[in-house]
């Protein structure tokens, strides 16, 4: 006579299924150990590596702002002589924190106040191209760059810049005036429309603003 089957219960399968899974594992396991100790050595120095450069960077960035500090107030007070090189130096010693970008302001600043409108334009293409941590900041780069392009009476490259300096950020309380300057250059490139456009963006969006007061008179002028 034939023994009746036990049924295996539901519990007893998960048990058994569970067995086999870490019978499997350490399997896998024993045949890769290395390999997997490995990856998990890597993943320490990573996270080890990445945690380390973190710091790095918060040190250095704390370190050159307290060196900014000093330097500023040798440029609050014009001393351009003694501030260029500790700018440099600050440069130099902390290259792509964020107040070495802002030395790099400092310079194009210094350079304008010596006439040097080449290194001007070095030091805020510099800035555009390599420290855009700041809108506003960025945006007043871009358009003291438009600036010295309209000193060389080159009005079309003027033009973009003092537009590319509204766009980055047009919210800035320069707003207005970087778009009566675009205005202003797109009149003396020849581009009469353009500038028409530009003054009635701006009589659209900065009716109350100081620089909306003589717009009408200016359009006018256009024609």
């Amino acid at each position: 006579m034939l023994n009746p089957r036990k049924r295996i219960s539901k519990k007893e399968m998960k048990e058994d299924s569970l067995v086999t899974f870490m019978v499997k594992t350490q399997k896998v396991y024993t045949e890769y150990s290395k390999y997997i100790q490995y990856g998990a050595l890597a993943i320490v120095v990573i996270i080890v590596i990445s945690s380390l450069m973190i710091k790095s960077k918060k040190d250095a960035e704390y370190k050159a702002s307290a060196q900014l500090g000093i330097v500023e107030n040798l440029v609050n007070s014009n001393q351009w002589d003694a501030a260029v090189p500790e700018l440099n130096n600050l440069l130099e010693t902390f290259p792509g924190t964020q107040s070495a970008g802002r030395a790099v302001l400092y310079l194009a600043k210094a350079a304008i106040a010596s006439d040097n409108a080449q290194d001007a334009k070095t030091h805020y293409k510099k800035f555009i191209d390599k420290y855009d941590f700041n809108s506003y900041l960025t945006s007043t780069a871009m358009a003291g760059y438009a600036v010295c392009f309209e000193d060389e009476k080159s009005f079309d490259e003027a033009l973009r810049w003092y537009k590319q300096a509204f766009s980055k950020d047009p919210e800035s309380f320069h707003a207005p005036a970087y778009l009566k300057s675009a205005a202003r250059c797109a009149g003396l490139a020849g581009q009469n429309e353009k500038a028409r456009q530009i003054y009635q963006q701006m009589l659209d969006d900065f009716a109350d603003s100081n620089e909306s007061r003589d717009v009408e008179f200016l359009l006018k002028a256009l024609n």
